[in-house]
């Protein structure tokens, strides 16, 4: 019970921590040297394949077909390296092992980084649906299992049921691909536009969706004739992206149900989260001089508008950096690894 409770809490103080030195010079620009460094070595093993490509900078460019992909920082693995480095100050093992094992996770990390950016510029030609759904759907959960199976590889008591969450996750995420959105906007969302209420900040719209898909909408100025006013994608299943996953280790290992439960509320606070951000970008972004106040009666009022400060933005963008990894890629160990270890203690009555 021990480790139930204090595990994911070690766990999101160590995601936390990896995010927040993310924002040192040094540490930033080591990441950027890394995706510069990835897009040259995709493009030397994409020019063996025999496409014709142009890299500038971290941007890989078609010649024939004139698409390009960007290798952007999400493709630098450093969310994934954080989160390993989570998942080993949870594992019973000396400080030489959990460095060897580090080691080990970041150089599959960037295998796998390598093999993703590859992919994906093949996929680009077939369409935006393929992309985005190798791009925004398979991979982040292949991310997951890569991070299980690197636990497995340093505790090789957990192989059986790994092997098992692998095989149902893959039936589920199957299955929500084509339920997740409606689960998430009749569970989820409500949730998280009931948080955007109580956190007060008028300028954050309401999550809606559209011809052009999900956006939510602010109350920030962008034109005043006609009066137009910001909006931005925001896609409500992503946050929930995690459930097949979360789902399958649970029943696989028969306990888990705190760190299910935690998960889904994570799940509605990251969205709110994601909700604030998302706007907030756009206020920076554009420059944002105006915002629409409501009067009541219908009528609403022109005012001058100033975004949060910088310590308050921060800390939404790293609590919900925090929560999304903290749920889609270490989670599901943490479970793996807490159900297991419960049997073998039952078994030897320790």
């Amino acid at each position: 019970m021990r480790f139930a409770i204090m595990a994911p809490v070690i766990a999101a103080v160590a995601v936390a921590l990896g995010f927040a030195l993310l924002s040192l010079p040094v540490i930033q620009n080591a990441f950027d040297a890394l995706a510069t460094l990835l897009a040259s070595v995709s493009a030397f093993i994409l020019g063996l394949a025999g496409y014709d490509i142009t890299q500038t900078g971290t941007e890989l460019r078609d010649q024939l077909q004139g698409f390009a992909i960007e290798v952007t920082e999400a493709c630098d693995g450093h969310g994934l390296i954080i989160s390993w480095a989570a998942i080993l100050m949870i594992v019973r093992a000396t400080m030489l092992k959990r460095l060897i094992y580090f080691a080990v996770g970041f150089l599959v990390v960037q295998i796998f980084n390598l093999i993703r950016i590859v992919v994906l510029y093949v996929a680009a030609p077939a369409g935006t649906t393929l992309f985005d759904t190798f791009h925004f759907y398979l991979f982040p959960l292949l991310t997951a299992l890569m991070l299980v199976a690197l636990v497995t590889s340093m505790m090789p008591r957990l192989r059986p049921q790994a092997v098992l969450v692998a095989v149902l996750s893959s039936v589920l995420a199957v299955a929500w691909y084509f339920a997740g959105e409606p689960i998430t906007v009749v569970t989820a969302l409500p949730l998280a536009e009931w948080m955007n209420v109580v956190l007060g900040y008028a300028e954050i719209g309401q999550i809606s969706n559209s011809d052009t898909g999900w956006r939510i909408g602010s109350q920030l100025v962008q034109s005043q004739e006609p009066l137009r006013l910001y909006i931005s994608p925001l896609y409500p299943a992503d946050f929930t992206l995690a459930m097949p996953l979360l789902i399958a280790a649970v029943v696989v290992v028969r306990s888990g149900y705190l760190y299910l439960v935690l998960a889904i509320l994570g799940m509605v606070v990251a969205l709110s989260l994601g909700s604030h951000t998302e706007i907030w970008n756009i206020a920076l972004l554009k420059e944002v001089k105006f915002s629409i106040v409501s009067l009541g009666n219908g009528k609403a009022a022109l005012t001058a508008y100033e975004p949060p400060s910088n310590l308050v933005i921060d800390c939404f963008r790293l609590m919900q950096n925090t929560i999304v990894h903290l749920i889609l890629l270490v989670l599901p160990a943490l479970i793996l690894i807490y159900g297991v270890e419960r049997d073998r203690e039952l078994e030897t009555g320790s």
